[in-house]
């Protein structure tokens, strides 16, 4: 347990802007949006088909960016008596 992961990844979303990136490398690779869920034991199949469903229509929106979908604690959903 612990943020570092989280923050590493963080830092480095912040970083991959494209061409607007502070950092020279990252300008040569397209920009990246995050959609993130945080899984519970509480969390449905329906709530991780969403956050895909919105990283695609974003992909369809602005096709020169990427998307990145984050299933945070994703562990925890095998906790869920539904599945």
């Amino acid at each position: 347990p612990g943020t570092s992961k989280n923050l590493s990844l963080e830092l480095l979303l912040s970083l991959a802007q494209g061409k607007h990136s502070t950092v020279e490398p990252l300008r040569h690779v397209p920009p990246v949006e995050s959609f993130t869920l945080q899984c519970t034991s509480r969390t449905t199949a329906k709530a991780v088909e969403n956050v895909f469903r919105s990283a695609i229509e974003r992909k369809r929106k602005f096709p020169s960016s990427e998307s990145m979908v984050i299933l945070d604690e994703i562990g925890l959903m095998e906790q869920n008596p539904l599945f």
